[in-house]
């Protein structure tokens, strides 16, 4: 699982950069037995689609957020897929920048994928369909995500909140008012009321729907 994983990181991300074509040096680093370099192909054409749409993307960024996004006093984005570098380059560059790391627990997350009517439809290229493996995957996945969230918090204390998923759900209401305080987001009055309301009934149907792992 983690293995797999890197090998298909070390193809797509070098040298501090995502890369924007197949590189073969850093396939044939890999070896022919890795599955990634079997599938080089498909890499062929990931990137062949990927640039179709580079130019596009580019303008559509620079006009529907660049210039929005600027106007704004605070800016969310909801997922980021970058590198511990990357994060803590960020932070220490944009003082005023916050980082809210989510984890959920892997059991729940493994359980999903196990009863989920087109689970077989969801795994990855790289990814076994065998219970066991993939569940300690997520495992050590999410064991190495909250140490380096730890040593982010470490050095940035008032710019890193990590949260479990699974707590977040309990109190719902006031955890959430919680993150906005700390992303310094401050909801009018009225808001305030009609979240609270919203989060109350919200809350029971997510536990249930969340927890039936547990059960």
């Amino acid at each position: 699982g983690y293995k797999r994983a890197q090998s298909c990181s070390d193809v797509l991300y070098s040298r501090g950069r995502l890369m924007e074509s197949v590189n073969e040096e850093l396939f044939e680093k890999l070896g022919p037995d890795d599955p990634v370099y079997k599938a080089k192909n498909k890499f062929y054409m990931y990137f062949t689609c990927l640039n179709s749409f580079k130019e596009k993307a580019a303008t559509c960024a620079l006009t529907q957020l660049d210039v929005p996004c600027s106007q704004k006093k605070t800016r969310v984005v909801t997922t980021t897929r970058s590198s511990f570098f990357i994060t803590q380059s960020l932070l220490s560059l944009q003082l005023q920048s916050k980082l809210v790391h989510l984890v959920r627990d892997p059991r729940a997350v493994a359980f999903d994928r196990f009863l989920s009517q087109n689970a077989e439809e969801q795994y990855g290229y790289f990814e076994t369909p065998l219970k066991t493996v993939l569940a300690k995957t997520y495992c050590d996945m999410a064991a190495r995500q909250i140490t380096q969230m730890r040593e982010l918090k470490a050095n940035n204390p008032r710019q890193v909140l990590g949260i479990s998923y699974d707590k977040l759900l309990h109190r719902l209401s006031k955890n959430f008012f919680y993150l906005l305080r700390f992303m310094n987001v401050k909801p009018s009055a009225e808001e305030t009321k009609k979240l609270a309301i919203y989060l109350r009934v919200l809350e029971k149907d997510l536990i249930k729907d969340n927890y039936k792992w547990s059960i």
